[in-house]
């Protein structure tokens, strides 16, 4: 809630917030600000994530390869 101060003169001064605290515009206007930048973390996350999944497929596939490479030289066959 907000009321304009009365000066001496009788006119009126700027708005003024009557109780501590946020507006409720302010307070949608903090929102919107936490929300963006929770979708920005979460999708740097995200592509952390991909990165992280891709590197694991490539450390899977060499340790596939040395295997393969270690039984072959031993004449082990599947």
């Amino acid at each position: 809630m907000e009321r304009r101060e009365r000066r001496d003169d009788g006119t009126f001064g700027d708005f003024q917030n009557v109780f501590k605290g946020m507006t409720p515009e302010e307070k949608v206007k903090a929102l919107e600000d936490m929300n963006k930048a929770l979708m920005l973390t979460v999708t740097d996350m995200y592509e952390e994530n991909m990165d992280l999944q891709e590197m694991n497929r490539n450390v899977m596939m060499v340790i596939t390869d040395l295997y393969e490479k270690v039984y072959a030289e031993e004449g082990v066959t599947e």
